[in-house]
């Protein structure tokens, strides 16, 4: 076994290299190109050669991004050498990644993630501020691990930054139609204004919308919302899921009245709605107590599907036609943001920069969470209900019931509770496995002073800023955020609330430098100092007071309508650092290491609470570039070692005080320390006029020690949602022009993402069989592509029109295993093969 993993790694580490060796030395010697393109980024909060930055880091095109139709952060996955990203489960759109032995997932409002992200120089917190699409990206920058000096806290493994262009000052009209399967239809407009004067401008509006993948059993089913606090009704379960309905608007005013002074104002706007993804059960654990009642009530289904649809198990790996989500219905995302940019050159050799901004998001997702959606309460449900019910309610009472002294009360118990279910049955109302009604809204204002110095001894770089945020994290107000083993009318009761929220207010100041020793030698050494505050309070229960069409509020009762309150207050003053030596032989060549630190901010969920996760880590790497510009090769090793790691975990696998947590949803806890290490490959070739490709090979060796108590309990466990193996190749030729001016323009991107561990518990096939077949996640190769026929004379404008296509080979894989407690396994999927045919205009 050991010696099949130790091939597929090199394989892995070799295709690119193969790929450069299999060109013949004629082309690279009969070949006019001038070499690869410089790409200036801005990793070190400056602008630089990528080359000439001692991070590893990956600058993404605007060819790139088109050709992978990446519309947000969560389509990066392998277009950086170890990057995983994905869309939490739910309908709330929230990103996570795993980079560097860390999978991070921002899933309550106290909680930040180890990969920030930021926009155009602002780091965008919350659980739901990272949802954006934005139309006029000019590069992604993911810098690979701990950013803790420039980029402060939370960043932990890295970052992902985003960077919009800016106006032309050219008078210009764009105009794109894009027309797909799944009924896609992308309609961008976009004008740039002249320069008049000191101004200049541009404006994008952008439609986007696509149905879903997945045909819904239990389409049609309604649920009523009705609440004093929204405008939300009557709403039905769609026939197609996963498919989305947006509206974006970008916009940017710059002025520049002189050389040394500009301010950019840059406002940006997303909303529409979200039909979630498809959410199917793969296997349901018969052995324990709750998945016993689950598989009874399943079987106890009308034959042919009932009010609800028929419901079936996915025991597969594979992404269903069609599964039954009757509770899931259409939710809304929006989000907007101001930024005001200002640039001040104070002399030759000093500039100062100035970044205020405020942004604000709302978003609700009333999505299945387990897939055991359009469950019946028939006659054959009673008896396996009311013998869950009554013992858990046993239980929470401290009854032993397993102890034969307590067998009569446990059986009064159990008749009573089915007697009661008597009309309940009558009436067949759905059954609630577990079905969730998340809501967030947050806001954000932040303010970032950077000063920049640069002589021949020393590039300094001294900055300070300002972050306050105050988030919201709940059911739609004034209802419960989900609804677990009810029978559940489908007009949805009022009370049983539970809002988390979380106010921020982070401090930070810090200064870099890099001093010139000699023309090969630099030391580069840089601090920051985060004062982090943190208060926010879960409360849970209560019951409504009031009329659905009149005012109301949630008032505290009495019994299971009791108001239960736990506030939680965090303090933090942390200094990271980080140190390195570079060395540059000549213009082609950077040699660097270093070792760097960085934290992420702690919090609470409930009653549990979660320390600073630290990271401390040594990184060696080398930039190169040969034949004459025409190889890049890239390479960085490195290790890190994380303490007090984050981890969002269901709380139905979570235990506290001897009580668990799944009417929690989501908690966050300490899970205690990862050692990884591996290294980053990127090659990238330009052999020959108009021809480039390169790959990029990303292996990560990560052990957890230590695990929690809390979730471990006393099992081997191990780490989850790191794939050791992340890799990507990439080929693109443009031709000669064809006529007048116009090109074809050919591009191919495929990415790999390795097996990686879903479910922690090394014994699962021994405790809990059913779950075996989704222990890891399989590997899978996603094939993307673009073909364009581009700079047509189409009268007064140039015109192109592209062939492009995602996923090419329609992999069907689980993307995303979802494990409840020992009782249920569900699965969401790679989304299905989509392709689609541009139509643009350049006036």
């Amino acid at each position: 076994m050991k010696s099949q993993k130790m091939t597929r790694s090199r394989l892995l580490l070799s295709t690119t290299l193969v790929a450069i060796a299999a060109i013949p030395a004629q082309a690279w010697a009969q070949s006019e190109t001038t070499g690869l393109e410089d790409i200036v980024v801005t990793a070190q909060k400056r602008e630089q050669v990528a080359q000439d930055v001692p991070i590893a880091l990956t600058a993404l095109s605007a060819d790139t991004i088109q050709a992978n139709r990446v519309v947000s952060v969560n389509d990066l996955t392998g277009l950086a050498p170890g990057l995983l990203s994905r869309q939490n489960a739910g309908a709330l759109g929230s990103p996570s990644f795993a980079m560097r032995g860390v999978f991070a997932s921002a899933s309550a409002p106290s909680q930040d993630r180890q990969i920030s992200v930021y926009l155009d120089g602002v780091y965008i917190g919350g659980t739901r501020g990272s949802v954006f699409d934005l139309p006029d990206t000019q590069r992604i920058e993911v810098l690979r691990g701990p950013q803790g000096t420039l980029f402060g806290r939370n960043a932990t493994a890295g970052a992902i930054s985003v960077v919009t262009r800016d106006p032309k000052g050219e008078l210009a009209w764009r105009q794109d139609v894009t027309v797909g399967n799944y009924s896609q239809l992308r309609v961008r407009t976009t004008i740039d204004t002249p320069q008049i004067g000191p101004f200049s401008a541009f404006f994008t509006y952008v439609h986007d919308e696509r149905r879903g993948d997945v045909r819904n059993l239990g389409a049609g089913t309604a649920f009523d919302f009705t609440s004093p606090f929204t405008n939300q009704q009557l709403k039905r379960s769609p026939e197609w899921l996963g498919g989305r309905n947006f509206e974006n608007f970008f916009a940017a005013v710059k002025f520049e009245p002189s050389d040394t002074f500009s301010a950019t104002y840059k406002f940006d706007s997303t909303s529409g709605d979200v039909y979630p993804e498809a959410r199917a059960p793969v296997a349901i654990n018969g052995a324990s107590f709750t998945g016993n009642m689950l598989a009874q009530i399943l079987a106890a289904q009308p034959a042919g599907g009932g009010r609800f649809g028929p419901v079936v198990l996915n025991p597969g790996n594979k992404r269903p036609d069609a599964t039954n989500n009757a509770w899931t219905q259409v939710g809304f995302q929006k989000s907007s943001g101001h930024n005001l940019t200002i640039n001040l050159q104070l002399s030759d050799d000093l500039s100062f920069k100035n970044i205020t901004a405020y942004r604000k998001s709302e978003v609700w997702g009333p999505s299945t969470i387990a897939g055991l959606s359009g469950l019946e309460f028939t006659a054959g449900s009673v008896v396996p209900y009311a013998t869950f019910a009554g013992i858990s309610a046993l239980s929470g009472a401290g009854v032993n019931v397993a102890n034969p002294a307590n067998a009569a009360l446990v059986q009064a118990t159990i008749a009573n509770i089915a007697g009661q279910l008597g009309p309940a049955v009558a009436g067949r109302p759905y059954f609630a496995g577990y079905e969730g009604n998340s809501y967030g809204k947050g806001h954000q204002w932040s303010n970032e002073a950077q000063l920049n110095y640069r002589s021949d001894f020393v590039d300094l770089t001294v900055g300070a800023l300002w972050y306050h945020s105050k988030e919201l994290n709940s059911g739609l107000p004034g209802m419960a955020p989900n609804f677990a083993f009810a029978i559940t009318p489908q007009l949805l009761p009022l009370g049983n609330v539970q809002d988390g929220t979380s106010i921020a207010t982070s401090l930070a100041a810090y200064i870099q430098g890099e001093f010139h020793l000699s023309d090969q030698f630099e030391i580069v050494a840089g601090g920051r100092i985060t004062r982090d505050k943190k208060r926010g309070d879960l409360i849970r229960g209560g019951v409504f007071t009031g009329s659905r069409t009149g005012t109301g509020q949630i008032v505290s009762g009495t019994g299971t309508g009791a108001l239960t309150s736990f506030p939680f207050n965090f303090e933090k003053t942390k200094p990271t650092f980080s140190v390195g030596l570079n060395y540059k032989p000549n213009d082609d060549i950077l040699a660097y290491a270093k070792v760097s630190s960085a934290f992420l901010s702690g919090g609470a969920v409930g009653a549990i609470s979660f320390e600073p996760e630290t990271v401390l880590s040594e990184e060696v790497g080398l930039k190169s570039e040969w034949l004459d510009r025409r190889l890049r090769v890239n390479l960085a090793l490195w290790h890190a070692k994380y303490k007090n790691v984050q981890s969002a975990q269901s709380g139905s696998v979570v235990t506290f005080n001897g009580v668990n947590q799944a009417a929690l949803g989501v908690v966050v806890i300490s899970n205690g320390e990862v050692n990884a290490k591996g290294f980053e490959l990127e090659v990238n070739a330009a052999p020959t006029d108009g021809l480039t490709f390169g790959g990029s090979v990303g292996y990560t060796d990560a052990n957890l020690k230590n695990p929690s108590p809390l979730v471990a309990q006393g099992r081997p466990y191990k780490l989850t949602g790191v794939a050791p193996w992340i890799a990507s190749l990439n080929g693109q030729y443009v031709t000669q022009p064809l006529f007048d001016e116009a090109t074809m323009f050919f591009r191919l991107d495929a990415t790999y993402q390795g097996k990686y561990r879903t479910i922690p518990f090394t014994d699962v096939a021994t405790v809990t069989p059913a779950f075996a077949p989704y222990e890891f996640t399989e590997a899978r190769w996603i094939l993307n592509g673009r073909v364009a026929l581009r700079d047509f004379n189409l009268g007064p404008a140039k015109g192109e029109i592209g062939l492009w296509g995602r996923n090419l080979t329609n992999n069907r894989s689980a993307q995303y295993f979802l494990q409840f407690g020992d009782f249920e396994s569900n699965a969401s999927y790679q989304q299905a093969r989509t392709w689609g045919v541009d139509f643009i205009a350049n006036f």
